[in-house]
């Protein structure tokens, strides 16, 4: 276990090997997919929370009995913690997506630790613990801080598929999330918004997303659960990303 200012963190083994996870080519030392056993994927939302896109997000995933993954802005999060509360009690992570949503390249390691802490001690002031990931803005993170970051426990996840290049292309949403889906398998983690200038648009793809998932065969499950689905090559007694039961 290593601290950050005062906060602990869980190193979870295998960030930028070959097996059983995928790393980014976007952002050093990240994971983009896991190699996982089961029709998982994960979907994850970043830049919120934000007062009505992230409520409409939890409605869709709700109705679907999809779960996902919140990556969390911090000065967003002491806003709205009754937010942050109801995802993770609706069974969804929250994650770190740093505190003020600056580009981290070019910033100082210090710079970077103070972005991942402050929003770790926003997520518990709202009353929830956070989980091991954190995502860079825009994806954007120095190799050095990477390492950093892996050394204090941290796992950076990148993305394998998004629906926000083609909606900016005026694609129409259910013919976005049909070309996403199509060719994606188990293991994929796909990204979203739920804030910012691009979270309305993002969000309209959300259910044409779910509705393809489902065809597929394909459930929707915390990035954390994912990433121990492929560690552990099991689909079943994981809890919060936690292997438990009689084969822990």
């Amino acid at each position: 276990m290593a601290l950050l200012g005062g906060l602990s963190f869980v190193f979870v083994g295998g960030v930028g090997s070959r097996a059983p996870l995928v790393p980014s080519v976007q952002t050093p030392g990240a994971i983009r997919a896991a190699r996982t056993p089961c029709r998982w994927v994960s979907l994850t939302f970043d830049d919120g929370p934000h007062p009505t896109l992230t409520p409409a997000a939890l409605d869709l995933l709700a109705e679907f009995g999809a779960r996902a993954t919140f990556f969390v802005v911090g000065g967003a999060v002491d806003l709205h913690p009754d937010l942050v509360r109801r995802a993770a009690s609706e069974g969804h992570e929250i994650a770190n997506h740093t505190w003020s949503h600056r580009d981290l390249v070019g910033r100082s390691n210090g710079v970077v630790l103070g972005e991942v802490g402050r929003t770790n001690a926003a997520i518990r002031r709202a009353g929830v613990e956070p989980v091991r990931q954190v995502r860079p803005p825009r994806g954007h993170l120095e190799a050095s801080a990477a390492e950093v970051l892996h050394s204090l426990g941290l796992e950076i996840v990148g993305w394998s598929a998004s629906t926000d290049r083609l909606l900016a292309e005026g694609v129409d949403p259910v013919e976005a999330a049909l070309r996403v889906v199509a060719p994606m398998g188990p293991g994929s983690i796909l990204l979203l918004h739920d804030g910012g200038p691009v979270g309305p648009r993002s969000l309209t793809a959300l259910r044409p997303l779910l509705e393809s998932l489902s065809s597929e065969g394909l459930e929707s499950v915390p990035v954390g659960e994912l990433v121990a689905s492929a560690q552990r090559g099991t689909c079943s007694g994981l809890v919060d990303g936690e292997l438990v039961g009689p084969d822990a």
